[in-house]
């Protein structure tokens, strides 16, 4: 932001602006209207003396002259104006009489070309109301009535006026004002038009310091606002406002100080749904991979003995087998149905563990023993194969679990062993205790997993070997279904790779 637009620049501006008016206003009245109401000038009060001169000696003399006329005239009738212009000329003074009622005036024409004729309307109300104040002459001891001519706009000229009444006998008598224009030569006067420029230069530079200070100690906390304002556009809402203002500013803070707060919750919240929404989104596609594979799984599961039992069915009935052959279609369409049957109850028994509410029968046994037990079972298939099965010797552990669903988590994890150990190999039993948990593992020698598989073999129907060799019968649901039995049981299984060849394992609870 360019600064000639900034708040402060503005602040800065009226703050000078109406400060330098009131230092020009008060320069003004302390220099045009002050000094004109309360400094009288030397110059001033040596017309006074003259203007005492005039009415008390130079006005007798003329009065004192007409003594001799049978008409006596009024006092007022015997001014002669030429005589007293010369005097206004001579003392830059100018005078307006009246007569005893206040009714006739004489002026000179001097006087008249020089004063507005409210002036003159001015001073005789100030007579006729007796508004005026009275002025001592201390060099004389006299006192005069005095006053300052005011305009139509109730602002005081430079005229200054003295009013005198002449008496000539108890009826007969005149007003007599003089109009002295003041001159200024006071020492407050001339000491002040003397230093004024450096005064106001001085001020002028004060004004504009405590105008920047002024205007920045206001612009402040907006500044601070607009901080705060630009963080929260760009979605930071870590910058506060840290305003502690009782005013409107500080209202304004604390409200935006609420906006970031409720921004920023609401933010998360969408980015939280955002993301499960996310996450749901990716287990749809993987679930829809997974029932696509599925489906394409059970397909071809089922399509290998059904086509088989069709084809041998047909042979049947066509007498096409005949002896031995016509034997050996039926052993195959015996067989291939019994499969198929497995498969099913394969099938059903994986979607009921891992059916919501399902719940395990737990109870109290010895691992050892049922090692023992399953093992047994699998010791002439063994011996057929050229496959040595070892199992150690082992301690009574006590475990809890579902005995029958961790019997067939046995059967089958050495099934497949059975299946994958190449002739001449060896299955290897073992039982760890740790603390409150015993590790069973099952070893086969043979080849390594391929580490990008390891974790997709608990799949259904996923298998390491892509051609799908039914050499050893399986269904390819009893890694699927022995990690949802071990999952109801909270228990850490898996697979590793060894040196020879690789060992699944799970883990159960121990009862000291």
């Amino acid at each position: 932001m360019k600064f000639y637009k900034s708040i402060i620049f503005k602040l800065f501006i009226i703050l000078s602006s109406i400060l330098i008016s009131f230092l020009c206003i008060i320069v003004f009245i302390q220099v045009f209207i002050v000094g004109r109401t309360y400094n009288i000038s030397q110059n001033t009060i040596e017309k006074e003396r003259h203007i005492e001169f005039f009415t008390d000696d130079f006005i007798g003399k003329i009065i004192s002259n007409d003594e001799g006329i049978n008409t006596k005239p009024t006092a007022f009738e015997k001014i002669q104006l030429s005589s007293l212009e010369d005097f206004e000329n001579q003392n830059m003074i100018n005078f307006v009489i009246f007569d005893k009622d206040l009714n006739n005036i004489k002026i000179t024409q001097n006087t008249k070309s020089q004063f507005n004729p409210y002036y003159v309307d001015y001073i005789k109300n100030k007579i006729t109301n007796y508004n005026f104040s009275i002025h001592y002459f201390p060099d004389t001891g006299d006192e005069m009535p005095l006053f300052r001519i005011y305009n139509k706009y109730k602002i005081p000229t430079k005229y200054i006026v003295f009013e005198k009444i002449y008496k000539v006998s108890k009826s007969d008598y005149i007003y007599v004002a003089a109009i002295i224009p003041e001159v200024f030569t006071s020492t407050s006067s001339n000491i002040l038009k003397k230093y004024a420029i450096c005064i106001c230069l001085f001020l002028i530079i004060l004004i504009f310091v405590v105008s920047i200070i002024l205007a920045y100690w206001v612009a402040k906390p907006i500044l601070k606002i607009n901080k705060t304002a630009s963080k929260i556009a760009s979605l930071n809402f870590s910058e506060k406002c840290e305003i502690k203002n009782e005013n409107e500013i500080g209202s304004l803070a604390k409200t935006i100080n609420i906006m970031s707060y409720n921004l920023e919750n609401t933010l998360h919240k969408l980015s939280n749904a955002n993301e499960k929404l996310q996450k749901d989104l990716d287990l749809q596609r993987e679930l829809d991979l997974l029932r696509r594979e599925f489906l394409g799984a059970v397909t071809h599961e089922f399509k290998t003995p059904i086509t088989l039992i069709r084809g041998y069915t047909e042979s049947i009935k066509d007498d096409v087998a005949q002896g031995d052959e016509r034997e050996l279609a039926f052993k195959t369409i015996l067989d291939e149905t019994e499969r198929m049957d497995k498969l099913v109850k394969d099938l059903l028994e994986l979607s009921t563990l891992e059916s919501v509410g399902y719940k395990l029968n737990i109870s109290e046994f010895y691992i050892n023993n049922l090692i023992n037990k399953v093992s047994a079972k699998y010791e002439n298939i063994a011996r057929e194969r050229n496959i040595t099965l070892e199992c150690s010797n082992y301690s009574d552990v006590l475990v809890t679990g579902d005995e029958f669903r961790i019997s067939q988590v046995l059967f089958n994890f050495i099934n497949n062993a059975i299946d994958n150990t190449p002739e001449n190999g060896y299955i290897k039993l073992s039982l760890e205790n740790i603390t409150t948990y015993v590790k069973i593992s099952i070893e086969n020698s043979g080849k390594n997993i391929n580490e990008a598989e390891i974790s997709r073999i608990w799949e259904t129907f996923y298998r390491v070997e892509k051609s799908r060799n039914k050499k050893f019968g399986g269904t390819g649901l009893g890694l699927a279904i022995s990690k949802a039995i071990l999952e109801l049981h909270n228990s850490n299984y898996g697979a590793t790779n060894t040196p020879n060849g690789v060992c699944f394992f799970f883990t159960l609870k121990t009862i000291n």
